[in-house]
């Protein structure tokens, strides 16, 4: 009888902790658990992993994608690049801006494959979009939570195309970790759009769901991308209060692209960027029927803007 008795506490206890009010929480840890099973029945092969060479299948015969890896301060990063082929008699002229793509939580560099085959951006720029730290080829498994950790595993890559105006491009955190590049990086960091980025500490919370994915029994079935983001979107608040004092040294031009009905990077995060970046030239485009995953489903108005920025910065 004690032990049976103790049970409805305990579970009173773990949904609490996984932030659940108390009533009706049989009922709703019963549904907790129906949504895990019929989660992992259709994630447990999901990965972001998609290989290049497939990739390149689908691109126009005189674009080449390549694939680069290298090391910088003892850690892996894998990028994909995308340029159009030139003859002897091209390679003199001025090198196109460069588009550096950074994805989310969880991704890999393909979540912008359609960016990258996009004709309007393939005619004004080179493109790179890179496997972030934990993902793809760049260390799969191994989370890092670290923006200044993200940020400078960049540095090669902004070096070697330090001839060319550079813009990034990032969602959800690839736009906080463009963020940090931007402040660290400036010299080399023309321009830097920010989609549905993550960037207000207050705003920044840990979910019930990502409180359940550290659970043991859980992480044992989550799939390999969906538990490193778990480990890296719960130190975001503090990596993100970290950023505070320095938003006002970003000065190269910024565009911010938020959906309005956004439920996991809410978009008061643009209030707060207009409030930060006192120093930026900033444009701020607010989407009134977006969510978070305007990156795939509002693309043209992204790409736009996108256009837009690199005319800016191709006439600094």
């Amino acid at each position: 009888m004690i032990v049976a008795r103790s049970i409805p506490s305990m579970s009173k206890k773990i949904l609490l902790f996984v932030g659940f009010p108390q009533p009706h929480y049989m009922a709703r840890s019963f549904m907790v658990f129906l949504y895990c099973t019929v989660s992992f029945c259709f994630l447990q092969y999901c990965s972001f992993d998609l290989s290049p060479s497939n990739a390149q299948k689908s691109f126009p015969k005189d674009f080449l994608l390549q694939v680069h890896t290298y090391t910088h301060q003892g850690r892996a990063l894998r990028y994909v690049e995308v340029e159009k082929s030139i003859s002897k008699d091209q390679s003199t002229k001025k090198k196109k801006p460069l588009l550096l793509f950074i994805h989310g939580s969880p991704g890999g560099w393909s979540a912008y494959l359609k960016y990258l085959k996009d004709p309007r951006l393939q005619k004004k720029a080179r493109m790179i979009s890179i496997d972030r730290l934990g993902y793809g080829g760049s260390e799969k498994g191994i989370p890092e939570p670290s923006l200044e950790t993200h940020s400078e595993i960049l540095r090669p890559i902004l070096v070697q195309n330090r001839s060319s105006p550079i813009l990034l491009i990032g969602h959800s955190m690839g736009g906080s970790i463009l963020a940090k590049a931007a402040i660290s990086f400036p010299q080399y960091i023309h321009g830097i759009v920010m989609i549905a980025a993550a960037a207000s500490p207050k705003l920044e919370r840990v979910r019930w769901y990502n409180r359940l994915a550290y659970l043991s029994v859980i992480r044992f079935f989550l799939p390999e991308d969906f538990d490193t983001s778990n480990q890296e979107l719960a130190p975001l608040q503090g990596e993100l209060e970290k950023l505070l004092p320095f938003w006002k040294e970003i000065r190269q031009r910024v565009t911010v692209i938020q959906g309005q009905k956004d439920r996991l990077v809410p978009s008061a995060n643009a209030d707060f960027l207009k409030k930060m970046l006192i120093h930026a030239p900033l444009r701020t485009l607010l989407i009134k029927e977006g969510g978070h995953f305007i990156l795939w489903n509002r693309k043209d108005e992204i790409v736009s803007e996108i256009l837009r920025l690199l005319r800016k910065i191709d006439k600094r």
